[in-house]
This record gives C-alpha cells, structure tokens and sequence, in this order.
C-alpha cells in the first residue's frame, strides 16, 4: 500500500497503487534515477572498467564517490532497476579478422547475463562506433555496478570525433528505480 512510504521519498507521479474493496488508490511512489557520463577519451584494457567523472541528474539514492576512479557505483535502495548504458569507442589495433569489441554490465565484480553489447571498427579509418544496452535488474542494497569493457583487446572510447563541433559521451549510463522493494 502507498502508506508505507515516508513522504519525503515520494515524488509527485501518480500511479495505480491497487485496487481496496474496489476502489482504485493513486499514491505518490518512490524513485531514485542517475545519469553519469564521461566527456573524456579513455584507453580501456580488456576487462577494465570505464569511469565516469560527470553526473547529469541523482536523485542523491546512489553511491557515486568511486565512479572516476574505479567506474563504480553503489546502490543505495533496494528494488528493481532499469539500466541502460552506451559507448563510443574503436579498437586500438585491428588484426585479421577484424574482431568485435563491447561493454556489459558487471554486479559485484561479476558480468550480468544478458547486459553486454558489441560492435566493430572495420576499418582504421573509422572515426567511432557506438553500441549499447539495456536491462532489467534487482539489486540489493550496498551492490556495485559498473561498465566493463568485454573484448580481448584495448578499447579506446571517444569522445571528440572528427567533424563534430562539441564533445560527446565516450560512456553514459542511466539506473532508474522502477520497483522499490522492501
């Protein structure tokens, strides 16, 4: 029921708690959302972490103290989650056969099924590629999250492509509490 959340962990979107006796309840339920994102260009080793060294929005429920430095953030709610992350990146050095790269998701030091992404650079020509991905998690409180690169090989992402006139995220990724679990 609404009644077991504080109110000052509510915001102000209405949403169909349930129904009581056949009436419906709207109540104000409870979010916690992050954007972060890095502008910087950063040589990534295979299963290294990118980091993050800017926040857009936090509605102040994670731990981001460790995100330039270890890529790192902490959950503060427990609950289901929706995550979704991008990168803009190339190989270091191509090989024959040109050999894919990506990112996935990492829980508590270990990869999240489902959350990785690949692409390819074809050529070394090519100025960026982008991949990303999406998913659907619950976590705990106290879990660490972070983007890891996936690929056998050195990943650098980008973030000033030639011919755009303003930076662009090398990684961002956006957490977004759908389900506040108790």
């Amino acid at each position: 029921m609404c009644d077991e959340y504080r109110k000052e962990d509510c915001v102000t979107i209405n949403v169909n708690c349930g129904k009581d006796h056949g009436h419906h309840h709207h109540c104000k339920c409870p979010a916690a959302y992050l954007n972060m994102y890095s502008l910087l260009a950063q040589p990534l080793a295979s299963a290294a972490a990118a980091l993050f060294e800017a926040v857009g929005v936090d509605s102040g429920d994670f731990d981001v103290s460790q995100a330039n430095i270890s890529g790192e953030v902490k959950i503060m709610k427990k609950g289901v989650y929706v995550i979704n992350w991008g990168a803009n990146a190339a190989l270091q050095t191509l090989a024959f056969p040109v050999p894919a790269w990506g990112f996935a998701l990492y829980l508590n030091g270990a990869a999240v099924p489902g959350s990785g992404a690949g692409a390819c650079s074809i050529t070394p020509d090519e100025v960026v590629t982008h991949t990303s991905g999406l998913t659907l998690l619950e976590l705990q409180v106290g879990d660490l999250l972070k983007l890891v690169n996936i690929s056998n090989q050195a990943v650098a992402t980008i973030s000033a492509p030639v011919g755009l006139i303003q930076p662009i995220a090398s990684v961002a990724m956006n957490i977004n509490l759908i389900k506040e679990l108790m």
